[in-house]
C-alpha cells in the first residue's frame, strides 16, 4: 500500500489507532456514551424536548468537535436536512443560506407558495455514448431571509416526520450581532413555532462568561447544556487498551497507567501520547514498553504546550497569572488560606477569579478550601513560564547599580591643562598623546 504521494506505507502508519488532530473523529471513542446519549434521545424526540436544542461545553481538546460531527452523522442518516458551520469568522448568514442552496432537493421540500423552479443541466454516460438532460430543482427566491427559508425547510420537514439540524462551532469566536440575530431567529421558530428545527452548537467554557449571559441571546440561554469535562481514569486506560489491541498492538500494563495517568483525561492529549507510543515502539510489531510510554508522554507535553496551554495562557489576565504562578511556587497545590494570605486582593474578588478560572480548567478544587492548578495550566508548564520571566526580568540591585552616580575612583580623570590661546582647558583623558583640545 502507498501513501498519497506514492511512497511505501509502512505497517505502523497503515495500522495507526490514533488521530492527533483537532476534531478529526478518533477510531475508538470512550468515555463519552452519556453525552452521545443526551444528544441522541434529545434529536430522537422533537423539539419539546430541550435537549431538542443544545450547547456542548469544552476545554480545548475535550471532544466537543467531535461529538457535533456526530450528531450530524446521526441527522443525515435519518434524512434530515443538515445545515453545519461555524463562528471563527463573520458570514454565518451567507454560510448557512449556501448550504440550504446546495442541499435543496426536489424530494425533499416543497416550496409552493413562493418558490421557483430552477432548470439544471444533467450529463449522463454511457458506454460509447453520452446524453444530457435537464431536470427542474425547486429553489427559493433570493428575496426571502434566512428566517423564512430555514422555517419552509422546517415546516417541509414536519410534513414528512423529518427534521432539520443547524450545527454551530466556535461558538466562543462568533460576532456578537450576528449571533444574536440567529438567536432571536431560532427562539421564535424551534422554540415558539415549536418547528423540528434541532441546533446543536459548541463553544469553549468561556462562552458562560459571555453569550450565556447576554440578555439577546435567550434562544442560547433556553438550550440544553452539555459540559464536557475531563474523562475519568478508568475510561482513560479503557481508551488506551482498545485503541492499541484493535490494531493489533500490545502494551504493557505499566506503561499503559503511565499513559493514562498522564493524559489527565483530556481526549485530544490521549491521542497525542498514543500516536507516539504508537509510533516510537514500531506498532504493531513492536511492544510499547515503560520506557516508550515516558517518551510519548514527554512528546505530548511538547506539543500540549504549544498546541493547547500557550493558547489558554495568553487568554487570562495579569491577575489570573499572578494566582496561578503563586500556587505553582507552592508545587502545584495551596490552600484557599494560604492563597489569600499571599495575594493582594480582597477576598470576595479573589473567590471570584477561582471560581472563573475553575471554570476554564485552569485549576481544580476540592471542596472549599483545597486549590491545584488544573489540567490546561499544569505545573510544569507554569513553572516554564516563571523561569522565563525570570531569565528576562532585570535584577534590581543590577539596575541600581548601574543607575547610581559615578564614584570619584571610577570616574575618568581628564587633563585639564590650560590652554594658551583661549580660556579653557582641554578636555582629553589624562595622558593622552598629541596637543591639548577644547573640543
Amino acid at each position: 500500500m502507498s501513501d498519497l504521494l506514492g511512497h511505501p506505507l509502512s505497517d505502523t502508519d497503515r495500522d495507526n489507532p490514533f488521530t492527533p488532530d483537532f476534531g478529526v473523529s478518533p477510531h475508538v471513542m470512550a468515555g463519552r456514551g452519556a453525552q452521545t446519549e443526551e444528544l441522541r434521545t434529545g434529536l430522537g424526540l422533537g423539539p419539546r424536548n430541550p435537549r431538542f436544542t443544545s450547547v456542548l461545553i469544552g476545554h480545548r481538546g475535550t471532544g466537543k468537535t467531535v461529538l457535533i460531527d456526530h450528531a450530524e452523522s446521526m441527522a443525515a442518516r435519518a434524512g434530515w436536512h443538515v445545515l453545519k458551520t461555524d463562528a471563527t469568522t463573520p458570514g454565518i448568514y451567507e454560510r448557512l443560506e449556501e448550504d440550504i442552496a446546495a442541499s435543496i432537493d426536489d424530494d425533499v421540500i416543497d416550496v409552493s407558495g413562493g418558490g421557483t423552479s430552477r432548470s439544471e443541466t444533467e450529463w449522463r454516460l454511457g458506454v460509447g455514448v453520452a446524453s444530457v438532460s435537464r431536470k427542474s430543482l425547486p429553489s427559493m427566491p433570493d428575496k426571502w431571509s434566512l428566517k423564512r427559508k430555514i422555517e419552509v425547510l422546517g415546516r417541509s420537514a414536519a410534513e414528512r416526520n423529518s427534521a432539520v439540524l443547524i450545527s454551530l462551532d466556535e461558538l466562543q469566536s462568533g460576532d456578537r450581532q450576528e449571533l444574536r440575530r440567529l438567536s432571536a431567529d431560532l427562539q421564535h421558530l424551534t422554540k415558539r413555532g415549536e418547528l423540528p428545527i434541532a441546533f446543536v452548537g459548541a463553544g469553549l467554557p468561556v462562552i458562560e462568561y459571555t453569550i450565556m449571559r447576554d440578555p439577546k441571546m435567550t434562544f442560547f440561554h433556553r438550550c440544553h447544556d452539555i459540559h464536557l469535562g475531563p474523562i475519568d481514569r478508568t475510561s482513560a486506560l479503557e481508551f488506551f487498551s482498545r485503541a492499541i489491541r484493535s490494531a493489533g498492538g500490545e502494551c504493557d500494563g505499566d506503561a499503559m497507567h503511565l499513559m493514562s495517568e498522564a493524559s489527565r483525561g483530556l481526549p485530544y492529549k490521549m491521542q497525542l501520547i498514543g500516536d507516539n507510543a504508537w509510533r516510537f515502539s514500531g506498532s504493531p510489531h513492536g511492544r510499547i514498553d515503560l520506557q516508550t510510554a515516558r517518551l510519548a508522554v514527554s512528546e505530548a507535553e511538547r506539543r500540549m504546550t504549544t498546541r493547547v496551554y500557550s493558547h489558554v495562557w495568553d487568554s487570562l489576565s495579569g491577575a489570573d497569572h499572578s494566582v496561578l504562578q503563586q500556587i505553582a511556587g507552592a508545587g502545584g497545590t495551596t490552600t484557599r488560606r494560604s492563597l489569600g494570605a499571599a495575594m493582594p486582593m480582597k477576598p470576595s474578588d479573589l473567590s471570584n477569579r477561582l471560581r472563573r478560572l475553575e471554570t476554564l480548567g485552569c485549576v481544580d478544587r476540592d471542596g472549599a478550601q483545597h486549590i491545584e492548578l488544573g489540567v490546561l495550566t499544569p505545573t510544569g508548564f507554569v513553572n516554564d513560564i516563571i523561569a522565563e520571566e525570570a531569565a528576562v526580568t532585570p535584577d534590581p540591585a543590577r539596575i541600581a547599580s548601574s543607575t547610581a552616580a559615578p564614584s570619584a575612583a571610577t570616574t575618568e580623570r581628564r587633563c585639564n591643562r590650560p590652554l594658551k590661546t583661549i580660556n579653557a582647558t582641554c578636555i582629553l583623558r589624562a595622558g593622552h598623546k598629541g596637543r591639548c583640545r577644547s573640543r
